[in-house]
């Protein structure tokens, strides 16, 4: 059990699922803002940026 702990909390896990977690969040957020893009366009409301 000591060795998962140390995995997760102070070795190579750690950041791993660290790094996938980020991914992930990022891809969530380009999805909505792609979303509100698609939103906008169909409204005639884009403006530039």
């Amino acid at each position: 059990k000591k060795e998962a702990f140390d995995y997760w909390h102070e070795g190579d896990g750690s950041r791993f699922f660290g790094a996938i977690a980020v991914f992930m969040f990022g891809f969530f957020y380009m999805f909505l803002l792609r979303q509100e893009q698609e939103s906008g366009e169909s409204n005639g409301e884009l403006e530039g940026l």
